[in-house]
């Protein structure tokens, strides 16, 4: 019942551009998933992997870009690009490729 506050403060410190909070808050939020809210569960995932994208933790962006496009997301495409993107940052173009 409570848990929304958590993923509310994670877009709070989100908006504000300060990802290592904002982060911190989704993840609180995604560990203690309420089944019901897939929608949010997803966009937790999602603006996740924005969080670790921002602050350039590619590796972990990836992980959260990944949950999010197995869990098919309904900005799985979002995910992918982001996925395509970091890859190409990495210098993995032929995993960029196979993705874009």
């Amino acid at each position: 019942m409570y848990n929304i506050a958590n993923y509310n403060l994670g877009y709070c410190f989100f908006k504000t551009n300060n990802y290592s909070e904002s982060q911190s808050w989704f993840r609180k939020y995604l560990a203690k998933r309420n089944p019901s809210e897939n929608d949010i569960y997803n966009d937790a995932l999602i603006r996740t992997g924005d969080c670790f994208y921002g602050m350039r933790d590619f590796d972990n962006s990836l992980n959260y870009y990944n949950d999010a496009i197995t869990a098919k997301a309904s900005s799985s495409d979002y995910a992918l690009y982001q996925k395509g993107v970091i890859q190409g940052l990495q210098g993995n173009m032929d995993a960029r490729r196979k993705h874009n």
